[in-house]
């Protein structure tokens, strides 16, 4: 195919691996083989671990990843919320040792620009998701996704579940543009952070945008709302885990959620989330 890419396959019985492909052959890197993950744990970017690693891209934001998945284990926090919280939105350089959140402009109004290059979050950055795997094989259709639709610097994790059947308003395309709603505004917010259009002006993030210290940011803005949406979740997830929940709970959470979200942009933002919205239909059939 032409195709080196690094594929992440998880099952139903604890199984976890990567595949890293080239145009002839594949190799498997087992997560449960203790000799090449003995935390349990693979870490792969854009470069491929059993090529020549003196060549491709992603070595910075490898570097950066490692560090962070090493403190969260020693940390004993691997929560979804704890790692899509810090990794996606690192703002820290490992080849610089530059934390761009540990010096933040004094004001929103006032544009500081720091170079951004080979950080976890790039300007090209269209998504980041992680996938919650089921406990066992009975409870295969609780597999469920956390995704950041957008930007990650300007926008929140969602979550959705494979057993509803159905997304949530704000992270489903609709019949208007082919896009999501939250992922339209989140680009948008996005401009506010890339504003240079000359010379490389994409490789210069405004920092003001993003953090401040007034906390009026668009990652500053978000946490509380962002922190709102993992705390109802988890609850729901509890439950399902318990077998006290199901896809009703999940479409009731669902229908909290954008309402949720609504207001929130509406308040902290003057921003129409739903705006001539029709969504499309979105149809799961049975794991097998």
């Amino acid at each position: 195919m032409g195709v080196n890419s690094n594929y992440g396959v998880i099952d139903a019985s604890g199984g976890a691996a990567y595949y890293e492909t080239g145009n002839f052959k594949y190799v498997k890197v087992d997560a449960n083989d203790p000799a090449v993950a003995p935390r349990g744990i693979i870490i792969r970017t854009n470069h491929s671990m059993s090529g020549d690693l003196s060549k491709g891209f992603g070595f910075n934001r490898f570097d950066n990843a490692t560090l962070l998945m090493s403190s969260a284990w020693e940390e004993n926090n691997l929560s979804p919320k704890h790692l899509l919280q810090t990794i996606p939105r690192s703002l820290y350089h490992p080849r610089t040792k530059t934390d761009l959140s540990a010096n933040i402009p004094a004001s929103r109004d006032i544009p500081e620009y720091r170079f951004f290059v080979d950080y976890i979050p790039r300007i090209s950055t269209s998504s980041s998701y992680l996938i919650v795997g089921a406990k066992d094989k009975e409870h295969a259709d609780d597999a469920m996704m956390w995704t950041i639709l957008g930007f990650p610097l300007t926008t929140v994790a969602i979550p959705v579940w494979l057993s509803s059947g159905e997304l949530p308003k704000a992270a489903a395309m609709n019949f208007q543009d082919f896009k999501a709603p939250i992922c339209s505004v989140a680009l948008k917010f996005k401009e506010d952070c890339f504003p240079i259009t000359i010379d490389h002006g994409e490789n210069y993030i405004n920092l003001s945008a993003v953090l401040n210290q007034e906390g009026t940011g668009y990652l500053q803005l978000l946490r509380p709302v962002e922190e709102q949406i993992f705390k109802k979740a988890n609850l729901l997830i509890a439950n399902l885990d318990n077998d006290k929940s199901g896809k009703k709970d999940i479409q009731k959470f669902y229908n909290w959620l954008d309402d949720y979200l609504q207001e929130s942009f509406k308040e902290l933002f003057d921003t129409e989330l739903f705006d001539s919205y029709q969504t499309t239909a979105f149809i799961s059939g049975p794991i097998h």
